[in-house]
């Protein structure tokens, strides 16, 4: 059986994979998507900005991507909105190429038009369907 997590604290991961954690799941909030759309048009079903449910920066994965490195437990990133607006997916395809530059490779994602688009720009990601 595999325990899959939430995370949403870098500090969390080594502790929860000594617990038994096989896999991770958490939602991003980088400034560039704050900047133009802040929490109305949320990036993930993770909205909550004021919570610590989402993680707020890029050398924060950074760090999780390290661990995942050492300690081989998966995190994937959710970019689950029900849907995206056509105008939002530059943006989220940039976040999506910056977070498979520092070693992210899969992605929750529910909107079937954006998964579509990301194939239609060769972004050769792993995508489980939310």
């Amino acid at each position: 059986m595999k325990i899959v997590t939430p995370l949403s604290d870098v500090n969390h991961y080594i502790p929860l994979v000594e617990a038994g954690a096989g896999e991770f799941y958490c939602g991003i909030t980088p400034l560039e998507w704050l900047k133009k759309y802040n929490m109305t048009i949320p990036i993930n079903r993770r909205e909550w900005l004021l919570s610590s449910c989402n993680i707020s920066t890029y050398t924060s994965i950074k760090i999780i991507s390290k661990m995942v490195q050492d300690y081989h437990v998966p995190v994937k990133i959710t970019l689950n909105a029900h849907y995206y607006l056509q105008e939002q997916y530059s943006l989220l395809l940039e976040i999506i190429k910056k977070l498979m530059d520092i070693g992210i490779d899969t992605f929750i994602i529910a909107d079937m038009a954006f998964i579509m688009y990301l194939r239609e720009n060769d972004i050769n990601c792993k995508i489980h369907l939310s």
